[in-house]
C-alpha cells in the first residue's frame, strides 16, 4: 500500500507545488498527481523525490 500523503508531504518538502491528488479507478490501483502544474503517475512523482534527494 502506498502512503499518498507521506510522499505529497515529501514533494512539498522539496519545494514542489502539489495542488491535487487523484486516484484513479480502483480497477487501476493508480493515483495521479499535479506536481508543479503537470501530471505525474506515482513512479513519475517517486523520480521526482529521488532526483531531489540527489542534489
Amino acid at each position: 500500500m502506498v502512503d499518498i500523503d507521506l510522499l505529497v508531504q515529501e514533494l512539498r518538502e522539496n519545494g514542489h507545488t502539489v495542488a491535487d491528488v487523484h486516484e484513479v479507478p480502483p480497477n487501476a490501483g493508480e493515483f495521479i498527481l499535479v506536481i508543479d502544474g503537470q501530471e505525474f503517475n506515482l513512479d513519475q512523482a517517486r523520480s521526482i523525490l529521488e532526483k531531489d534527494l540527489e542534489k
